[in-house]
This record gives structure tokens, sequence and C-alpha cells, in this order.
């Protein structure tokens, strides 16, 4: 919850629960129950809501999704959290293929519509890098 939002919320429910003890007359005391007890349900629905979205969004620290992606370009912060961009085209693709480990070289044939040069580029790419592994294997 926003800091701002939950020192209002908590003094909001300190207030309520003060009146509570204050009031005489039995009319303002049950309007100052039921005041505190609408705002601490606010305060737990709040939190309930804030649990189920930190569950349905990945943890900040956690490397952004796609980054294990054989195309991954860079990553930049937005108003939503960071945003994973890709090599698209396909003389981007052929200038990253001589960087690609053997697995990159794997997960890329595995892609859908992947340009046949880029294709023909990550296939010698993978002979290459079998054939350094049996000279120093």
């Amino acid at each position: 919850m926003d800091n701002h939002l939950t020192v209002a919320l908590q003094r909001a429910i300190t207030g309520a629960a003060a009146a509570t003890r204050r009031a005489r007359k039995p009319e303002a005391i049950d309007s100052a129950k039921r005041q505190w007890r609408l705002l601490t349900e606010v305060q737990d629905y709040i939190g309930t809501l804030e649990a189920r979205l930190a569950a349905a969004t990945p943890a900040a620290s956690a490397a952004p999704a796609g980054a294990e992606h054989p195309f991954a370009a860079f990553t930049y912060m937005s108003d939503n959290g960071p945003v994973q961009t890709y090599h698209l085209g396909a003389d981007d693709r052929l200038r990253v293929v001589p960087t690609l480990t053997a697995e990159q070289c794997a997960a890329a044939l595995r892609m859908p519509d992947l340009q046949v040069a880029v294709r023909k580029a990550v296939e010698r790419r993978q002979r290459t890098l079998a054939k350094a592994e049996v000279a120093n294997g």
C-alpha cells in the first residue's frame, strides 16, 4: 500500500477507535464502531488485493520474462515495470548469432518463423561450437 494511504487509513482507524471510546450516547457509540469496522475491513481488503497482485506479477528482482531468449535485445523501465525488447529483423539477428552459446543456438532453431538466412547462420554457429568443443575436449 502507498505510504500516504497507509498513514491516512491508520489515522482514520485510530480516530474511529478514539471516537468509540469518547462517545457517550449509544447511537454515537454504534456509529463510531461501524466506522471503525468499515475502515478495518477496507484496510484488510486492500491488503488482500495487494497480495493477489503480488502473486500475479513477477518479482522485480527476477530477470524479466524473455531475458533467456536468444535474440533478446535490451530491457528498459516503463510505468508498468521492465520491458524486454527483441531483435526481430534478420540483419539484427545475424549480428547476434556470433555471440550465441550452444544452448541459445538450439533455442533459436526452435523459434517459429525464423528467417532462412538466420537459420543457416545459427546452424553454422552450432557446427563451429561443436568443432571447438571437440578440439578442446
